[in-house]
């Protein structure tokens, strides 16, 4: 046989096997349909539904499948929905009550009731199928339909139509077969766990209201209160972590069945719920709305109903169910059936280090409306009316910087650690505690006290507690400190704030100088010391602050000697406020000005003042000090220039040094063969020129002998181009980096050098040497 012929023979044969499908798997007569058109050819109608007319898919509320193996699919769902824009969800009866994936059994019951065929015919009929040959002898499956008036729609399943991926069906009860135009075989075959659901709950963690864990012995019982804030009432007593608690719920939303086990165990303790590692319970209210059956007809909204739907789930977590311990079996309350989970799943429903809130008032700042606060026998009020605080007496006008502090630590205070119910309060310094603090706000039942006790052993962190709960909270203790805080200390800070006006004349008293400076209207006149010329920039900064005085904080009542502070006051400032002239008048009377005497006194490091008869005792901000403290007459030393400088001369036990000019460069007069730097000379010409002075201690009236300088040890001798020289002495008496005092003998000058300036007078002679240059060596001592 050759190739060709084997090709005619194979061709003959499908030919052939076409012949016979076309005369035995036809529709009414070889292959038509019941219109009589070629079933196959391009006149084939349009498909056409089984059922005339059709249930809705909303309506069904029952399919059962039931397979000629005895087994049965029993699936409903009931008629009132959980939303009502969309169907109820499927839930499997049978073989075990279980939740579905509600698309699959939407999807059969569907299928089913919306099933088109592609032609029908009579068992046998006209060389027809008989119904054994259709597999209807017994059939595949039956399928019934039942919907929510109690109609049934019954069908029979044979097998698959040859060579094609169709199904004879038809109704139960008649004889009529149907060649379904998909494979229905494949679905009413399929595999119950192809319609659970492995997600194990269906509930909305919004509507959690109580969640139960309970694991090796231990029980969390976690509650939700109507605003949404979680509380811990178990083990102990506290605020939760709101959103942490609220991801154990949802992670209890997110557990999945990895497989399906056991649907009806006649031994449970073989999987471990005889005794579970964790078993979690939550608790559920949905608020539904209830649609009314017959609404009443009326000019007026009318309003919704609603009702409350109250749910339980649980989930009990048994032994492990592989080796390599990467699940777990796992039930439902109230159902028999097991699953496996995967131990990731379990994990998240294991409560954390942070759930509890450590959050402490749980109080929000826009809520607040009355605040008492009490330190030791000192107890004040103050609330807040149209979004303005205040109380009364020494209080009537608080600080608003000062109330934010304590309302912000009040609100964001956290808590490091805790001592649940702990036996010695005492020994916590919450017996008496050193403040406390109670807050009322909007929307609260009642108002939170909140005790300040003592710190810990470090010192580092204090106690506080929230009175009548049992624990106590560890908190950082500057957070601590700073709701210890003396109800005077709200006052407001403002010291001297005239709404308009200026300051006409100054009288400082620091140490050994006195200032007095008169403003003429345009120019501020030094009267003394006599001769001196005003600090422009030092004089502004002053009157800037005066004019605008605010304190760090109030500190109290009474005398700087009850405060163990200096008297005299380390600086006096007397001035002079006048108001604005009148818009004719040019210059400033001075007969309307109001004088004022401000107090200063130092102790450490801290500055502390008082203004006229006030009773009260400010603390200022150490920028304030500095410039009540800072020099009122012209700062530089010298009116010459640098380029103007021909010698320096600097007598140190150390090294003296000696440098000229000379030719336009710098010279070691010692030892003329040293190559200087001419540059750093140059800076070091200009700083001398520019050197400033930070504060005088006396201008021109100095016992430099009283004051050390007759035995300094450093003296600058400056020669300028015109031949005058100025000799600056210095002592050495004050670490580098700080001023250094220093006097001119001839003016009778004493005053502190600027930080840097005292340094650059005590270099070595190496610091000028040019880069590279051998260094100079020492000059010889004089023969005796």
């Amino acid at each position: 046989m050759n190739f060709k012929t084997t090709i005619a023979l194979l061709a003959l044969l499908v030919v052939g096997g076409a012949a016979v499908f076309f005369t035995r798997d036809g529709g009414a007569s070889k292959g038509t349909t019941e219109d009589g058109n070629d079933l196959f050819g391009a006149d084939t109608p349009e498909a056409k539904y089984v059922l005339d007319p059709q249930p809705e898919e909303d309506d069904l509320v029952r399919t059962v499948v039931e397979r000629s193996d005895g087994s049965r699919l029993v699936f409903e769902r009931d008629k009132k929905a959980d939303d009502a824009t969309r169907a109820p969800d499927w839930r499997m009866v049978e073989p075990v009550a279980a939740p579905t994936v509600s698309w699959a059994v939407g999807n059969l019951s569907r299928t089913f009731a919306k099933l088109k065929h592609r032609g029908s015919f009579e068992p046998g009929a006209g060389g027809a199928l008989s119904a054994a040959e259709a597999g209807f002898a017994p059939p595949t499956a039956t399928v019934t339909l039942v919907d929510a008036e109690g109609n049934e729609y019954k069908f029979e399943v044979g097998q698959k139509a040859a060579m094609s991926d169709d199904s004879y069906v038809r109704i139960a009860g008649a004889s009529t077969i149907y060649r379904a135009d998909r494979d229905l075989v494949r679905e009413v075959k399929k595999e119950v766990k192809e319609y659970r659901q492995k997600r194990l709950f269906s509930f909305t963690a919004n509507d959690a209201t109580q969640f139960v864990l309970e694991q090796e012995g231990e029980t969390f019982d976690f509650s939700r209160k109507a605003g949404g804030d979680w509380v811990i009432n178990s083990p102990y007593q506290a605020r939760g972590a709101s959103e942490e608690i609220m991801k154990l719920v949802r992670a209890l939303t997110s557990v999945n069945a990895d497989e399906f086990i056991d649907d009806a165990p006649d031994d449970a303790s073989k999987y471990g719920f005889d005794s579970p590692v964790l078993r979690c319970t939550v608790s559920t209210e949905t608020r539904r709305e209830i649609a009314e059956d017959e609404p009443q007809p009326s000019t007026q909204p009318v309003e919704p109903l609603f009702e409350i739907e109250k749910n339980s789930y649980t989930l009990e977590v048994g032994s492990f169910a592989d080796m390599k311990e990467r699940k777990r079996y796992v039930r439902l309350g109230g159902q028999p059936w097991v699953v496996t989970v995967a131990i990731n799943s379990i994990d998240n429903l294991k409560p954390g280090p942070d759930i509890r809130d450590r959050g402490i008032t749980g109080l929000k700042k826009a809520d607040l409306t009355e605040l008492t606060i009490t330190v030791g026998q000192e107890s004040a009020v103050i609330k807040r009316e149209d979004g303005r605080w205040a109380g009364q007496g020494d209080l009537a006008e608080v600080d608003a910087a000062a109330i934010d502090e304590v309302l912000n630590t009040l609100v964001d205070i956290k808590a490091i650690d805790w001592v649940d119910s702990p036996q010695d309060l005492a020994g916590l310094g919450l017996d008496t505690p050193r403040a406390a603090l109670t807050i009322s706000a909007s929307g609260s039942a009642a108002p939170v006290k909140l005790l300040i006790g003592g710190t810990t052993a470090s010192g580092r962190n204090a106690y506080v507690q929230i009175d009548g709960q049992p624990t106590v909270y560890v908190v950082d203790a500057e957070q601590a400190d700073a709701l210890v805080v003396p109800p005077i200390a709200l006052r407001s800070r403002a010291i001297f704030e005239p709404s308009d006006g200026t300051i006409v004349k100054l009288d400082v008293t620091r140490g050994r100088m006195h200032y007095v400076l008169e403003y003429d209207g345009e120019n501020w006149q030094m009267i003394a010391p006599q001769g001196a010329t005003p600090d422009d920039i030092g004089v502004r900064e002053m009157i800037s602050n005066l004019l605008s005085l605010r304190a760090a904080r109030v500190v109290g009542k009474g005398e700087f000697a009850d405060f163990n502070l200096p008297e005299p006051p380390t600086v006096t400032i007397e001035f002079e406020h006048a108001p604005p002239p009148p818009t004719t008048q040019t210059s400033q009377p001075t007969t309307q000005a109001t004088r004022h005497v401000l107090r200063l006194g130092r102790k450490g490091a801290i500055t502390f003042c008082k203004l006229d008869d006030q009773p009260y005792i400010f603390e200022l901000d150490e920028s304030v000090h500095q410039v009540m403290v800072g020099e009122l007459i012209r700062r530089k030393l010298f009116d010459f220039t640098g380029e103007q400088i021909t010698r320096i001369r600097i007598e140190n036990p150390s090294q003296p040094l000696d440098f000229e000019l000379s030719d336009g460069e710098w010279k070691y007069k010692a030892d003329t063969t040293v190559e200087m730097s001419q540059k750093k000379m140059k800076e070091f010409a200009t700083d001398l020129a520019d050197m400033r002075v930070e504060q005088y201690l006396a201008y021109a009236d100095a016992d430099l002998t009283e004051l050390g300088f007759d035995q300094a040890p450093v003296t600058v001798t400056i020669t300028h181009s015109d031949g005058q020289t100025a000799e600056l002495k210095l002592l050495l008496n004050t670490p580098a980096g700080l001023p250094r005092p220093a006097a001119i003998a001839a003016r009778n000058s004493a005053f502190l050098l600027r930080v840097g300036d005292g340094d650059r007078l005590t270099r070595p002679l190496d610091f000028y040497v040019k880069s590279g240059a051998p260094p100079a060596q020492p000059t010889l001592p004089p023969r005796p």
